[in-house]
């Protein structure tokens, strides 16, 4: 409690200041903390690998599911003990708090998860109509599953870590910084909804930036008047989950 009076009563960042600090956040969270977590790994897993089969394993090893999967939980354990920074907390409940992490109920849960399937066969629709072509970086996914293991890892890391840590960062430090300013609520959906489609530069083409956008404006929309971040993840969880389904049915 003592942090929030603390915090409520501090004046409020200029607009710009906080564009230009929450960038910097998330320039953290998303670049280097994933970078150094993965190359920590990679190291690691060079290490263990017999000197022997370096020349053939070492120069894929880091194109390895196994390796996406456990530099993603790396960085997903480096990061959660830094969010109480850019949020000016010092506790783990005020932490969660303004993350969105609050009870889970039923009703909009099933709302938002309703809204998501509507959103998704119209996706469909749209992608069918416009034809718009299958990604290359998907397609190289699709192809990194020739194994049980491959197909686990992917799913650990495509299903259930990415959505965790990326509405953690999005739709939690992002949203809430940005609210507290001049931007306010429009604000705190459209700039983090930019960012979320302009880094997921692996899908290349125009069209596809759109649909991250909007998808990633309906989670914003969630964020808001759920008032809650679970729901964020489990749409997120169930959006990837439909695409990687459909990459394990065309093997």
């Amino acid at each position: 409690m003592e942090n929030i009076i603390k915090h409520s009563s501090e004046p409020a960042p200029s607009t710009g200041e906080s564009l230009l600090n929450t960038g910097y956040w998330l320039a953290l969270f998303l670049f280097i903390v994933p970078s150094v977590a993965h190359f920590f790994v990679v190291l690691v897993g060079l290490a263990l690998v017999p000197a022997d089969a370096q020349s053939t394993q070492g120069v894929t090893l880091d194109k390895s599911p196994v390796y996406w999967a456990v530099s993603a939980a790396v960085a997903a354990a480096m990061l959660y003990p830094l969010l109480k920074f850019p949020l000016r907390t010092s506790g783990f409940a005020t932490t969660s708090k303004r993350l969105g992490f609050t009870t889970i109920r039923t009703k909009p849960l099933l709302l938002s998860l309703l809204a998501t399937c509507v959103y998704l066969a119209i996706e469909t629709l749209v992608i069918t109509i416009a034809g718009i072509e299958e990604p290359a970086f998907v397609v190289e996914l699709a192809a990194q599953m020739d194994s049980v293991t491959n197909i686990l890892m992917l799913f650990l890391a495509t299903v259930i870590i990415a959505p965790v840590v990326e509405e953690t960062i999005f739709r939690g430090v992002a949203f809430y910084r940005l609210k507290h300013t001049r931007l306010g609520v429009s604000g705190a959906i459209i700039v983090p909804s930019v960012i979320f489609a302009l880094v997921h530069l692996q899908y290349e083409q125009l069209s596809v930036f759109v649909l991250l956008f909007l998808s990633a404006i309906m989670l914003g929309v969630i964020r808001h008047v759920t008032n809650n971040l679970w729901y964020c993840i489990w749409v997120h969880m169930l959006m990837n989950l439909v695409v990687f389904s459909e990459l394990v049915t065309s093997i």
